[in-house]
């Protein structure tokens, strides 16, 4: 089974930029993230979450980064904290830090990427929505790849 073990006060974080990203049970409230990197890098981000109500699932939180033409160039998929902390534990008024990393490939053009996050049901199931748009993705910013 499972074993939940509580802080005994709620977690504070100062997230680098802060957020609203309501998609229902979890809201992205902030996350830190490099504004630039070069070509063959590891990006490194960190994606806070907090809980507004159960979820009954497990879902799988993803980090893509397009070109400007909307072309998948680098994702990173898992479960939040890599599996550690899985949604179906989250309780209301949780925070959760959830690390995510982007493997730039290296012969990455220069020039401005987009980075969106999400969350699904693996392997293939419905991604949650936003409550504040008809989509399922998030915007985080504008990752500058430099030469």
């Amino acid at each position: 089974g499972r074993v939940r073990v509580a802080p005994t006060q709620p977690l504070r974080v100062s997230p680098q930029r802060t957020s609203q990203a309501d998609f229902g049970p979890a809201v992205l409230i902030g996350f830190d993230a490099p504004e630039g990197a070069r070509p063959g890098e590891i990006v490194p981000l960190r994606l806070y979450w907090r809980t507004v109500s159960l979820l009954d699932q497990d879902y799988t939180v993803f980090v893509h980064l397009l070109d400007s033409s909307g072309k998948l160039i680098a994702q990173a998929d898992s479960q939040p904290r890599g599996g550690a902390y899985p949604t179906s534990a989250w309780t209301p008024g949780d925070v959760i830090p959830d690390d995510h990393t982007l493997n730039l490939p290296a012969n990455l053009a220069p020039g401005d990427y987009v980075i969106r996050v999400g969350l699904y049901l693996a392997p293939n199931g419905p991604r949650l929505p936003l409550k504040s748009s008809a989509g399922d993705t998030f915007t985080l910013g504008v990752l500058r790849v430099m030469p």
